[in-house]
């Protein structure tokens, strides 16, 4: 499969369908573009999940939720804030998140991978890698969850490219060629070049750290920037 290079992250050739993220997550890329026939049956999954709610101020909805749903109103409805909480938004919102070309907003995330149970580590040029991982709060306790249909795939990584979502992974630079086979009078590695290489791989591995979940919100913020709703590619 074909990829490029950029910053670390190896992008791959992704499905642009408007369901681009269910194919970057749990696609298929036997055929050299991650894909998965089950994109649409995820998105209703979705759908059926939210719909179990008649708006933000629904009594049985979870509050990490109601948060979290809150701040993906701030992108899809801004200019409506002092009507957050109405029923007739939360349909409007429902009826958006059931069409295929609505893109999924940074702060839906978390409320995927929950539903999915996996994490998802999203990589975004404006910031670090972010590591998602699933969060049983937000999840009402009486929903049933469709595992057998999300599969069980436990992590993944994405990058966010404004209006579409690729299939991931993060690299480690090769060494550079003048580095290789230089040693010293001992025959061992010099100093220098050792801790060299072991920064390297602590830096990748702190961008993986679980951050707050308000950096999740930063990350919509520069992503996301004056966006409405929009279709992917």
């Amino acid at each position: 499969m074909q990829k490029t290079i950029s910053n670390k992250v190896a992008k791959y050739p992704t499905k642009g369908d408007g369901n681009c993220f269910f194919h970057a997550v749990f696609g298929n890329n036997s055929s050299g573009v991650c894909e998965t026939d089950r994109a649409g049956e995820m998105r209703q999954e979705w759908h059926k999940f939210l719909s179990q709610f008649k708006s933000l101020d629904d009594p049985k909805m979870p509050n990490p939720l109601r948060e979290r749903l809150s701040l993906v109103f701030h992108n899809v409805f801004s200019w409506q804030e002092s009507g957050f909480c109405t029923d007739g938004l939360y349909k409007r919102y429902l009826s958006e998140v059931s069409k295929q070309g609505y893109l999924i907003h940074v702060e839906e995330i978390p409320i995927l991978a929950s539903l999915a149970n996996i994490e998802i580590r999203l990589c975004c040029s404006f910031t670090h890698p972010q590591r998602v991982k699933p969060d049983s709060s937000l999840i009402n306790a009486d929903y049933i969850g469709n595992q057998r249909l999300w599969g069980g795939k436990v992590r993944e990584t994405i990058c966010h490219e404004g209006v579409h979502y690729s299939r991931a992974e993060v690299e480690v630079q090769p060494q550079k060629r003048a580095d290789i086979g230089v040693r010293d009078n001992n025959n061992k590695i010099p100093l220098n070049i050792a801790q060299e290489k072991e920064e390297n791989v602590s830096c990748l591995n702190e961008t993986f750290k679980e951050e707050p979940k308000s950096c999740l919100g930063n990350v919509s913020a520069q992503c996301f920037l004056n966006q409405t709703i929009r279709g992917s590619k």
